[in-house]
Formats: structure tokens, C-alpha cells, sequence
């Protein structure tokens, strides 16, 4: 099967959705994606009085590999490489692996399968970076370095999967097994969504108790995260948060982040539109909705934000360990599918060993690289605080080791404080791991209170 993933004729071209507002030909406005990203690391020096082209370093620089010379290797003491990364980045990479870069990050593709319009779309990119002060050679006219700087272009790599035996997906199937029976016990019943491309979306329905609500109140869009054994890890959060609300439950099902012996993930567009046809098969495209989701099901609520016919009826988001938030930079892809090897030195025993776990039971998993590497778009999957319509309330752990939660703890106080919209409330919560909430009473409880209400910022430092 590994072949098959690593065919990179399967990958079909994803479309930047984010500027379609600018023109009627949003594909010329690619740059203004890069522009929103430099606007956001220039307020944040502002804000905390660094300069911008230190940080741009540092953002630039967790993209790539820094792998030292052969020549250089055996010259390097200990000492040195831990030290390696104090050098100026942006003096040292050259103009053409950074076009690489952007030809994966922007237009997910190789640099020299460019169209020219593309081409000078990244042309305007330099142009920009030059106003900041940031110019790059070319490699011929630079000295020899010690290092060569690789980009980490995530959808254009091969699968770096771990094989695992038939009995690891028979034991996570009896695991998903068992929890279908739980859901099918507290009045979910399944069902089936074809989309045109042939591929199906598969989803857990359950209508409210009280018959008066059909009609009126919100239903709850939950999006899972990466879950080996699926829904069956959630059914504690699904039924003391979720089935306590009393109202309808909407729950789509992402087989290939489940451990699941599945090729057929769905793109943007097959999720976007399969979720509209299920709230229109029960008659609940006229409801508000409450999107719920937690890890990688933000990236699919950030999709669900987008969609013209459902971004109206939103009237609360709740998100649990974002990972969405700040996906421009490179800490969650890094942490992840990486495993961080740039810092891996600088972190304890405990760091290391919570990044392991993940990589073992998650990011090495052959289906779940495959959706990464080959259904994922980066440049459609961040959400950006400012484009979110209504109420929000977000959950950080102190000590995840995907996402970055101190750095986005700052960019929502930075938001809070520039911002006229005061309806983004955060909570953070301390010695607390990824996915640890799905499995805590008193964090659930935090979880519920926001479904219930919507009153007052709720903060943990």
C-alpha cells in the first residue's frame, strides 16, 4: 500500500480560497495570502518590541531542514551543533530553495511545474519581502555554507509511515466497533452521504428529545480529530457534553484518520459539500448551528466557515486544541509529521517521550500520512481569529506538544486588544496534554458550560 500513497499522481490541485472576495480571478491574489502572514509577524514585533526581521527568521526557518555538510560533519563538535541554529537564516539560505518553499506553500506544487502567472505571483512575494528589508542570493554567487537547507514541501514528500501488522487494524476496528454500539445505545443512528467524485461520507445523527426544538433550535456540527479506534476515544465528550445539550447532534465521520484501512479521504470540497446535503437531508439547513470540534476537526470547521450557505446559520464555535490557529507557521506540521528534529535536543525527557507517543500511534500511520500528504491543503486550512463570524470559545493545554499553546495564548491577547470584536474567549489549561480533556471530567465540564453559555471570558493562566 505504501507505493500507492507515495503516487503523487493521485494528488489533485487544490484552489487558494481564502482572497476569492479581492476579484473575480482570486488565482492572480496569491500573494495576499503572504501578506496577511507578514502583517501578523509585524504587529506581533510591534506588540512585544522585537524586530521583524529576527522573527521573520525564526517563522522562516522552522519550514526547513538544516542538515550540516558531509565535508563539514566530522569538523562539528557537539557543542557546535547545538548552537547551529544561531545563525542569521535569512543570510544563509538562497533565493531558490525559498522559491521552492513557496511554490509548495502557495500553489502546492514543484517550482518548476509553475505556470507563469504563478511564477510571477512569487516574483511579487520577493517584492514584498524586499520593502522589508529581505533580499536572498542566489546559491551560485554564495560562499560555501556549512549547512544545506532542505524545505519541508509536506503534500510533494513521500509517506514516512511505519508498517504496521493487519492485527494493529483489526484491533482498532473492534475498537470502532465497540463504539458504534455505545452511540447506536444513546439514539444516534448512522448514516451514508455519496459524493459525485464517488467517494462517501459516512455520519452519526441524533435529534433532540424535546419535539418542540426540531425545528428552532441550533444543532451541533462536532468534527472529530485524529483517533485511532474513532469515535469510540470521544464517547466520554459525546455524551456528557454533547447529549446533555438536548439538542440535535451532528457528528461526521473521518475514517482515514481513525487507523482505518482507507485511501478515500475527502478533500475540502467532498466535506463541505456532503456535510450541506446531510443537514438538508433532515431539514436542518434553516437551523443555527454550534460547530464543535477538537484537533484536526478544526481544520474542517475552518472549511465549514468558509461555505457560503452554511457560514450564515453559525452562531457559536467552540474549539478544542487548535491546531488551525497559526498553522501558517510551522510548529504544528513540525511538531507532528517532523517530530520537531530541529529541537529535539533542546527538549526533556517527558517532551520527548509525549512526541514519540504521537509519532507511534499517529503520524507514522500509513492512512493518516496519506490524507496529510496527499487530501491536505495548508494555504485553505488555517483560521484566522478575524474571519470567525460569531462567538467563540477556545480550549488550550498548557503542555501540548503539537500546537504551540503559549504562542497562540499571545496572538489571542494581541487580538483581544486590537480588535473591536470582544467575543473570543479563552481558557488554558495548566499540566494539561493534548486530547487529555476527552478523558478529564472537570475539563469536559469547562467544555459544556461554554456550550451553555455565552456571558463571560473565562481565562486560566
Amino acid at each position: 500500500m505504501k507505493p500507492k500513497s507515495n503516487d503523487l499522481s493521485r494528488k489533485s490541485p487544490k484552489i487558494c480560497r481564502d482572497y476569492q472576495h479581492i476579484s473575480h480571478d482570486p488565482l492572480t491574489h496569491r500573494h495576499q495570502l503572504l501578506k496577511r502572514i507578514l502583517d501578523r509577524v509585524q504587529k506581533n514585533c510591534e506588540v512585544e518590541g522585537k524586530e521583524f526581521r529576527d522573527e521573520f527568521d525564526i517563522f522562516l526557518r522552522g519550514w526547513f531542514d538544516v542538515i550540516p555538510n558531509k565535508s563539514k560533519k566530522d569538523l562539528v563538535s557537539r557543542e557546535k551543533k547545538k548552537s547551529e541554529m544561531s545563525f542569521s537564516f535569512l543570510d544563509s539560505v538562497d533565493r531558490q530553495s525559498v522559491e521552492i518553499f513557496f511554490s509548495w506553500a502557495f500553489f502546492d506544487k514543484q517550482w518548476y511545474r509553475l505556470e507563469t502567472w504563478e511564477s510571477d505571483e512569487i516574483a511579487v512575494m520577493f517584492k514584498m519581502l524586499e520593502n522589508y528589508g529581505i533580499t536572498f542570493q542566489r546559491e551560485k554567487d554564495m560562499t560555501s555554507r556549512d549547512c544545506t537547507f532542505i524545505p519541508r514541501c509536506m503534500t510533494l514528500e513521500k509517506s514516512n509511515s511505519i508498517h504496521r501488522p493487519l492485527a494493529f487494524y483489526f484491533f482498532f476496528g473492534w475498537i470502532r466497533m465497540l463504539g458504534y454500539l455505545i452511540l447506536l445505545m444513546f439514539g444516534y443512528r448512522r448514516y451514508t452521504i455519496q459524493c459525485e467524485s464517488g467517494n462517501h461520507m459516512t455520519y452519526w445523527f441524533r435529534d433532540s428529545r424535546d419535539i418542540s426544538k426540531h425545528q428552532n433550535d441550533e444543532t451541533i456540527l462536532f468534527q472529530h480529530g485524529i483517533s485511532p479506534g474513532g469515535l469510540a476515544n470521544y464517547i466520554p465528550f459525546i455524551v456528557y457534553c454533547l447529549n446533555q445539550m438536548n439538542r440535535c447532534v451532528f457528528i461526521p465521520e473521518t475514517h482515514s484518520i481513525t487507523c482505518s484501512l482507507s485511501f478515500h479521504a475527502l478533500d475540502e470540497e467532498e466535506m463541505v459539500d456532503a456535510v450541506q446535503k446531510a443537514l438538508r437531508r433532515h431539514k436542518k439547513l434553516k437551523n443555527g448551528l454550534y460547530i464543535v470540534s477538537h484537533s484536526f476537526g478544526t481544520f474542517q470547521s475552518t472549511w465549514i466557515l468558509k461555505a457560503k450557505e452554511i457560514r450564515p446559520l453559525i452562531r457559536k464555535v467552540v474549539l478544542i486544541d487548535p491546531v488551525s490557529i497559526l498553522l501558517s507557521f510551522p510548529d504544528v506540521l513540525s511538531n507532528f509529521l517532523y517530530s520537531d528534529r530541529n529541537k529535539k535536543d533542546q527538549m526533556n525527557w517527558i517532551q520527548r517521550l509525549n512526541i514519540e507517543v504521537v509519532r507511534l500511534l499517529a503520524s507514522s500511520e500509513l492512512f493518516i500520512e496519506d490524507y496529510l500528504r496527499r487530501k491536505f491543503a495548508w494555504f485553505n486550512s488555517e483560521l484566522w481569529l478575524e474571519d470567525i463570524p460569531c462567538d467563540t470559545y477556545i480550549f488550550l493545554a498548557e503542555d501540548d506538544v503539537i500546537l504551540n499553546a503559549c504562542k497562540i495564548q499571545k496572538e489571542l491577547d494581541r487580538h483581544l486588544v486590537g480588535s473591536a470584536r470582544k467575543n473570543i474567549f479563552y481558557t488554558v489549561w495548566n499540566n494539561i496534554r493534548h486530547a487529555e480533556v476527552l478523558f478529564k471530567p472537570r475539563l469536559l465540564n469547562e467544555v459544556k458550560q461554554a456550550l451553555e453559555t455565552s456571558t463571560e471570558r473565562r481565562k486560566r493562566d
